[in-house]
């Protein structure tokens, strides 16, 4: 991934909206802080939130994030999938657990049409 390609969002504490930037954590809480560094454009987030971008996108360009739910229509026995954008830590990758399936993971090379549908902490609103 390029380091550009390097950012993370959350909600905001003060009203529940998305942030993206760059990531500050600390003792206290976790910040969002945009494109510069000015003390006014560091944006205090809910920590359990944070979501980092995987680098990719989905067919129609929309930009795939930790925590995004996805649905993947491109299936050899023709069923609609659900899948959620998770980070496994052991092994330093992104990706997909089935939200149909016990404890299913598919890696990112084996889903084709994928399609942002929304994210796990939006649906819990």
């Amino acid at each position: 991934m390029k380091l550009e390609n390097i950012k993370f969002k959350a909600k905001r504490l003060d009203n529940g909206e998305w942030v993206e930037g760059d990531l500050m954590k600390e003792s206290y809480g976790a910040r969002i802080i945009g494109h510069t560094s000015k003390a006014d454009n560091w944006i205090a987030v809910n920590p359990s939130t944070i979501c980092q971008f995987t680098g990719l996108k989905d067919c129609e360009g929309n930009e795939i994030w930790e925590g995004d739910i996805v649905h993947d229509s491109y299936d050899l026995l023709c069923i609609d999938n659900l899948y959620e954008v998770v980070y496994i830590e052991e092994e330093g990758t992104f990706a997909f657990k089935s939200l149909d399936k016990v404890d299913n993971y598919e890696p990112f090379v084996n889903l084709f049409e994928v399609y942002v549908v929304g994210n796990k902490f939006d649906e819990e609103e």
